[in-house]
């Protein structure tokens, strides 16, 4: 397997987050992102890991593991994000979540976003629309090619949690913080 992220449910206390792009921006790079795009004018993407330049037949391309926010056009929140392996240009998976963060305690927590069409999972890839059977087949693909281009395991709930820490330190820092309901 490529990874294995998790899907976890909300945790009791905690509430759905909404971050502004800039936030999501100073986190990541605090997370030592390599390179932000903010060129699609409906989302901000982190990279978070990029490997070596492949060149297959005409195609060049630099197989990745990238987080997205998904923004408003305006970019002013961002509360669906998603992890995506591009192991190659035919080879894609990603999983869905949203951030909820304890009011009590500043911790937060990435929360599984159901796929409406398949019910139990929050990943999605290969035009599998609502068929389990092809999303499988995408993710045996995606791993299978992962393996060959250095991307097994770059992307980990470990890593995730890692993240989450630093989240929370940018937060007790005053660094990234509360205002109108949206986290600046």
């Amino acid at each position: 397997m490529c990874t294995d992220l998790a899907n976890d449910a909300a945790p009791a206390g905690t509430a759905q987050a909404t971050l502004h792009p800039k936030a999501f921006k100073r986190w990541l790079e605090a997370c030592k992102s390599p390179r932000i795009d903010e060129s699609n004018p409906s989302q901000v993407v982190a990279m978070l890991f990029e490997g070596t330049e492949v060149t297959q037949g005409n195609l060049k391309y630099t197989p990745n593991w990238h987080l997205t926010a998904m923004t408003d056009r305006l970019k002013t929140v961002c509360n669906n994000f998603h992890f995506k392996i591009e192991a190659s240009k035919a080879a894609a998976h990603y999983w869905h979540y949203v951030l909820y963060r304890h009011p009590t305690n500043g911790t937060w927590h990435w929360v599984g976003d159901p796929n409406p069409n398949i019910p139990g999972r929050n990943d999605a890839g290969g035009g599998a629309s609502d068929s389990v059977e092809l999303l499988d087949g995408n993710r045996a693909l995606v791993d299978n090619v992962a393996a060959t281009n250095g991307l097994t395991n770059k992307v980990t709930r470990r890593g995730q949690g890692r993240m989450l820490t630093v989240l929370k330190q940018q937060c007790d820092d005053g660094l990234i913080f509360e205002k109108g309901g949206v986290w600046q």
